[in-house]
């Protein structure tokens, strides 16, 4: 079934990300998203977003979001947690893809573009990152998918 492909081209590009997501510290401006999301839960003030204080409006309040939800839902403030959106994300549009490939060309079309999707690695660094690369991947994946979809 196509759908138990797109679904295990979601699962295994997670499980194949998550291995060791809090075993390196924050690098490069991962602090920034990090802090901002987990202090935008901590206070409760989801509109406009600050770090330490100070309105900090650098990025869309996305990311921000999602790794307030991340912290939200599993309660701690930890590197893997903040990082989880976006092995998430990744996750979504490999199995988006495949989905999209299954829909244009059946079950080989979805395991081939599931293939193809997981194999850019590009995409791993991103993925492990609690920056907002991986997110608007997916936005734009969705984006792109739905206006294809749509004809125009």
């Amino acid at each position: 079934m196509r759908w138990g492909v797109v679904l295990a081209w979601g699962v295994l590009t997670a499980a194949a990300l998550w291995p060791g997501l809090a075993d390196a510290p924050l690098t490069g401006t991962e602090g920034h998203r990090a802090m901002t999301g987990s202090q935008m839960l901590e206070r409760g003030e989801y509109v406009v977003p600050t770090l330490f204080g100070q309105t900090y409006l650098r990025k869309p309040p996305g990311q921000y979001w999602l790794i307030a939800g991340a912290e939200g839902v599993v309660g701690q403030p930890t590197e893997w947690v903040w990082r989880l959106p976006g092995v998430l994300s990744i996750a979504g549009l490999v199995a988006l893809l495949a989905w999209w490939g299954g829909r244009w060309f059946g079950t080989m079309g979805a395991l081939a573009a599931g293939a193809a999707a997981v194999s850019l690695f590009s995409w791993w660094t991103m993925a492990r990152s609690a920056d907002i690369d991986a997110a608007n991947t997916l936005a734009v994946g969705l984006c792109v998918v739905g206006l294809m979809e749509a004809g125009v």
